[in-house]
């Protein structure tokens, strides 16, 4: 008896589909799924510039800015005008802490028509970080007024003010803790420095953790510092922005005690 054999053809699957898989697994939260994709895409359709863009997202989703920033100017290289490059480079640019830049980044790819809340939030954060308040608050309004369910004008309280959230958070740690922080100041700044490791910190421990003090260094003079403005840009909400600076606080203690935040238990 004769065998016919049918020969199968699997179709070879286009970067049409690579792509959408990608976009599928990373809105679904998927990150390491929709990573090994990209990888695997990479090795095929090495110079595709939304692969490329893909790869400068998840650097920049693991706050590796430089290596995103290459990336994005090598597709902007190849494709100047690229919409999305720009507005990511814009993001990237601000991670870096360079708001000068991101503002012109921003400027220069625009928003996506006139209901685009998310572009004039992040104009305003690099106004309010070039110390253009009036500008920033605009913008910030602006947004808000597009989509108040997720953008709210950031609040601007006094230094003292703010200092009495601060004062009110420290009362809250229990007495057999906060006895222990005496040598420890807290102050409040409006932004980190250019030289701290992240534009975005809520606050930074600045000292010896107690647990790695010896003979000289058991009297050292601690500092806790809280940054206003990125708290009040984070949280808008007068109560939430109360409760997130405590827990700002809480995580700072915990470090001066050589803890994680975890680690605080009930006071956490």
């Amino acid at each position: 008896m004769k065998v016919k054999y049918r020969a199968v053809i699997q179709r070879k699957e286009s970067l049409e589909d690579v792509l959408t898989r990608i976009e599928n697994l990373y809105d679904e939260g998927l990150y390491e799924k929709a990573f090994a994709e990209l990888q695997r895409a990479r090795t095929r359709f090495s110079e595709n510039l939304t692969l490329m863009e893909w790869e400068a997202i998840f650097c920049a989703d693991e706050n590796r800015h430089r290596e995103a920033l290459e990336l994005l100017d090598r597709v902007l290289a190849a494709d100047p005008d690229r919409p999305f490059a720009l507005r990511e480079k814009a993001a990237v640019l601000q991670g870096l802490g360079r708001f000068e830049d991101s503002l012109e980044a921003y400027k220069r790819v625009g928003p996506e028509g006139e209901e685009d809340a998310a572009y004039y939030f992040e104009v305003g954060v690099c106004q309010d970080r070039l110390n253009r308040p009036k500008e920033a608050d605009r913008s910030f309004a602006k947004a808000a007024r597009i989509e108040p369910e997720n953008y709210r004008a950031p609040q601007r309280l006094s230094q003292e003010e703010f200092e009495e959230l601060v004062g009110r958070a420290v009362e809250k740690i229990p007495t057999k803790l906060r006895r222990y922080l005496e040598n420890v100041v807290i102050t409040v700044t409006d932004y980190p420095a250019p030289t701290d490791q992240d534009p975005f910190l809520l606050g930074i421990y600045l000292g010896v953790p107690r647990p790695e003090r010896d003979q000289d260094s058991r009297n050292h003079l601690d500092r806790i510092v809280i940054f206003k403005r990125n708290l009040e840009i984070e949280f808008a909400d007068r109560e939430t922005l109360e409760e997130e600076v405590r827990k700002t606080l809480v995580h700072e203690v915990a470090h001066h005690f050589g803890l994680e935040e975890e680690e605080m238990g009930e006071y956490a």
